[in-house]
């Protein structure tokens, strides 16, 4: 996150027995104008905060190593020239366990998934002073399998014949984790990726590079679920009857677009800790500034409204 930017003061202070201060044209001017010159100064060199409503901090994370450590084969056969690799063969289907020349793309695809996240700020220099966590990852399988079937069919005229189809399905697996560089405490989370093999891959590299896409979709949710973001709803929209249709929450493209969606909560207090009643759930509509967007109601507008009415405290907290 960038800090604030530094402003440059084109006067200095000096202390004499009346403390004053002297500006180029050597003038004395009071202390109180001068407090209030550099209370002036410093609100102006602070960065806008408008698109942040202070509930979603931005983690930094240091990118540590991604390894790959080869799946055990439990039985091993050597596929014919055409494959030429060692495979487990399980009730006719065929699966090559290790395919280390997609560890690259493998690697990149977890990065991908990382950098990402909303609320996440994937930072590879060897130095980072002021990161949140360490991030390492161990990539435990990168599969293809292939099974071959025979179906009895006939044709226009009735003649019988054999149809032999190959179907193609890939799964790639990695165990991601996160080191809280303060407190020491370690989070691991096991993800994957996958490709059916009743999918329309044609071929073992098309499912792997499938299931390798799919994985950096799912690492990009986890940590979305993981981190959500968390809206004010400042203001009702359009309103039918008894019902909310729509409605601004204090969140914009700073980090979302359209099409999230976010659950809507009452949130109290008991005990000094906060409560949460679900009423609803909406959709964002449209992003219209950093920090604000229309969002339409999906679910709850009845509750919606009556909570507008009483006055009651609402939040959004982000599903995707």
């Amino acid at each position: 996150m960038r800090g604030p930017p530094t402003a440059s003061l084109s006067f200095q202070i000096y202390k004499t027995k009346k403390l004053f201060i002297m500006g180029k044209s050597n003038l004395p001017v009071p202390v109180t104008t001068f407090l209030l010159i550099v209370a002036w100064f410093v609100l102006t060199a602070m960065p806008a905060s408008a698109q942040d409503n202070g509930l979603n901090p931005v983690y930094k994370v240091k990118l540590g190593e991604i390894k790959y450590q080869k799946s055990e084969v439990q039985s091993k056969v050597t596929v014919g020239k055409v494959l030429g690799v060692v495979a487990d063969v399980v009730e006719g289907r065929v699966t090559d366990i290790n395919n280390e020349e997609y560890v690259p793309l493998a690697t990149n695809c977890v990065k991908s998934g990382l950098t990402h996240a909303r609320r996440l700020s994937i930072v590879e220099d060897d130095i980072v002073e002021d990161a949140k966590y360490l991030v390492t990852a161990q990539l435990t399988d990168i599969a293809a399998s292939r099974k071959i079937k025979t179906y009895d069919r006939k044709d226009s005229n009735g003649r019988e014949y054999t149809e032999t189809k190959t179907y193609y399905g890939a799964v790639a697996t990695v165990s991601i984790t996160f080191q809280n560089m303060q407190t020491g405490a370690i989070t691991t989370s096991t993800l994957s990726g996958r490709c059916s093999e009743y999918s329309l891959a044609k071929s073992a590299d098309e499912a792997i590079r499938t299931a390798l896409k799919t994985l950096a979709g799912n690492i990009y949710e986890y940590y979305n679920e993981v981190y959500p973001i968390r809206a004010n709803i400042i203001e009702r929209g359009t309103e039918k009857k008894d019902k909310t249709k729509e409605l601004y929450i204090d969140v914009g493209s700073r980090f979302i677009g359209e099409d999230v969606h976010f659950d809507v909560f009452v949130v109290g207090q008991i005990a000094g800790r906060e409560t949460r009643k679900q009423i609803g759930r909406v959709r964002v509509r449209e992003t219209l500034g950093a920090d604000v967007s229309l969002c339409k109601v999906q679910k709850g507008g009845r509750e919606i409204k009556a909570a507008f009415d009483r006055g009651d405290a609402i939040v959004a907290i982000s599903t995707d």
